[in-house]
């Protein structure tokens, strides 16, 4: 496919259009707790305040007026999700109310999302850790007019992002059955650091990488859990 893609960031106060987004995360991502606890949770809560209130931040890939690929990432990979719902607990019981009065099964989803959150505050404890919380490029996307990748135009601004506030250490937690995603991350310099990740429903790894080491050119791109 030809054409300029257009990268537009979202977050600290900007929030992305967050039907786009959450259509391009449905689609590329089925099996993501954001995609499973249902669109007005990703709409309203996960891609509207929390962008707005600097929670989540990341960018859009655009080409033309279609949203190809998507990054999201946090600052915060121990307690971006607990402080947000201290912070806005009557919003987030909106959403989730709405989401499983649609599908009561979700409530299961809510305990894996629990889990995750409880998991994560152990695990990261490095301060100013980051984390890629999602990213995917639609297929028929993934190479720009340019010749670089979309994903790669995505990766370095997010990671610019980190590099600007002095994170010390970021995160990606991949479906361990997602090789594509794997040799994109390794490619890229990423270190696996552990092959089983608790608290997912569908199994999961963890690859690191700390700012400072050689970020290299990566050329394929799909979705990683998120």
């Amino acid at each position: 496919m030809n054409g300029e893609s257009r990268l537009v960031p979202f977050g600290f106060g900007v929030s992305p259009a967050a039907r786009d987004v959450a259509e391009l995360h449905e689609r590329l991502l089925p099996r993501s707790p954001v995609v499973r606890l249902g669109r007005h949770f990703a709409e309203e809560f996960y891609y509207g305040i929390l962008t707005r209130r600097g929670y989540i931040f990341g960018a859009v890939s655009y080409r033309a007026a279609t949203a190809v690929g998507f990054i999201a990432c946090t600052l915060d990979a121990r307690g971006f999700m607990p402080a947000a719902a201290r912070r806005y607990p009557l919003q987030l019981a909106r959403v989730l109310s709405k989401s499983l009065l649609f599908a009561p099964g979700r409530l299961g989803v809510v305990r894996e999302v629990w889990r995750i959150m409880t998991e994560r505050r152990r695990v990261a404890a490095v301060e100013r850790c980051g984390e890629v919380l999602s990213y995917g490029v639609s297929a028929e996307h993934r190479r720009a007019a340019s010749g670089h990748s979309i994903a790669e135009e995505l990766t370095r601004y997010a990671f610019s992002v980190f590099e600007a506030h002095g994170v010390r250490e970021v995160h990606a937690i991949v479906d361990t059955d997602n090789a594509a995603s794997r040799r994109f991350l390794e490619r890229l310099g990423w270190r696996l650091t552990r092959t089983q990740v608790p608290g997912w429903a569908t199994p999961s790894i963890e690859y690191v990488w700390r700012p400072g080491e050689q970020l290299s050119d990566g050329h394929d791109f799909q979705q990683p859990t998120g």
